[in-house]
């Protein structure tokens, strides 16, 4: 009755605040963690997330054909990197544990975790088990007579973590070896005991490196779920911009 209709909205329109408020928010932390953040690999990462979402933002702030497009290639781009990743990740970062190229892994979710637990279950030790480092530790000196052994194997046996490395040489095949031949040359039990503690950590490192990298893979699952999210939302208004657009503007001419 002479009242105008009004104009239909667009259904998806709540999306675009959101991409740009998430994207926005995703810079400045990014930006934070990119510039207190001392290894490279992490720091390439970081910047790798910084380039992505400012596509993003910029995409949705400009809110084109072109800028949307470029913004759902990179997010396609992005899906199909993190899915590669997820397959090598327990073999790379298994490797930087076990070389030592990756000392700051130790803070990582899964050790984080597996430490709240071990304290959790922390007791003090039974008059079993006290017995049992006991000899353990006359074991280990009858065949590693030196003074500076000695002193390395008693330092050890005060921490929980290096005991349970230490007594790990009871069981490995040289110093069998050297128990059977009561070899007494201290430089030469010293080099063993030095070499084997070496390679006991260095396998323990890459087990450590393998859940490691299994535990990022539960995070870079959350991560390809997120990114395939924003690339639904993103090619929602890339559609939107490609179909509805040009018919407004169209009729805007009549």
């Amino acid at each position: 009755m002479g009242g105008s209709e009004k104009e239909p909205t667009y259904r998806g329109a709540y999306i675009r605040p959101i991409l740009l408020i998430y994207s926005s928010l995703v810079l400045i932390g990014t930006s934070y963690a990119f510039i207190s953040e001392g290894h490279p690999i992490m720091r390439i990462n970081n910047c790798a997330t910084l380039t992505l979402h400012a596509i993003l933002f910029f995409g949705a702030l400009f809110n084109t054909e072109r800028s949307l497009g470029c913004a759902e290639r990179f997010l396609r781009l992005f899906i199909c990197l993190y899915i590669a990743i997820f397959f090598v990740l327990p073999v790379m970062m298994a490797s930087m544990r076990a070389s030592g190229s990756a000392p700051h892994t130790p803070k990582m979710l899964h050790e984080s975790l597996g430490s709240y637990i071990r304290k959790s279950f922390e007791k003090e030790p039974s008059e079993a088990e006290k017995r049992f480092d006991e000899e353990a530790k006359d074991q280990l000196l009858q065949v590693f007579t030196d003074d500076d052994t000695k002193l390395k194997v008693d330092s050890m046996f005060l921490d929980k973590v290096s005991k349970e490395t230490v007594i790990k040489v009871l069981d490995y095949g040289e110093f069998r070896i050297l128990k059977e031949h009561a070899l007494q040359n201290h430089t030469i039990s010293g080099l063993f005991f030095d070499n084997m503690i070496h390679d006991i950590r260095r396998r323990e490192a890459f087990r450590a490196g393998i859940w490691s990298g299994y535990g990022m893979e539960m995070a870079c699952i959350l991560t390809i779920i997120l990114l395939a999210v924003q690339h639904h939302l993103v090619k929602r208004m890339w559609l939107h911009s490609i179909f509805n657009q040009p018919l407004k503007e169209q009729y805007l001419y009549y």
